[in-house]
């Protein structure tokens, strides 16, 4: 079926242009605001609602910069993308298991499981200067 929708509207290529698209999006700094980031996010949370978008979004390279979390510094954002992992988790987990593999389907769970504002804490040790005594 994927290869019929493919070929009927012209996309016949390793990953679909609306993902790469969205990455290219997403990646730009200075992209005009943040409302268009988040737009960015609706149409992934949407086409991952799908199985078809599933499928391309665990295949693409948008797939890690999704799981990465120092990419999206605003707290709207943070919440959009989890909504795209969230809906990538609780529909077909099999799926995402056949696609990404345990590796991925682990780090799925893992950043829906710690939510959207999670952040690795930094352990720092103080080092006495001994040379200051």
């Amino acid at each position: 079926m994927y290869h019929l929708i493919n070929a009927h509207v012209g996309l016949l290529q390793d990953e679909p242009a609306i993902l790469t698209t969205a990455l290219r999006l997403l990646e730009q700094p200075a992209l005009e605001g943040e409302a268009h980031r988040l737009l960015v996010y609706q149409l992934l949370v949407a086409l991952v609602a799908s199985e078809w978008g599933r499928t391309e979004l665990l295949r693409s390279s948008l797939f890690p910069y999704v799981l990465e979390r120092a990419n999206e510094p605003s707290k709207d954002g943070k919440q959009y993308k989890f909504a795209v992992v969230q809906t990538a988790v609780q529909r077909h987990r099999d799926l995402c298991f056949r696609v990404a593999g345990t590796s991925g389907l682990e780090a799925l769970a893992r950043y829906y499981h710690q939510g959207p504002f999670w952040v690795e804490s930094e352990h720092q040790i103080a080092i006495a200067d001994e040379s200051a005594s």
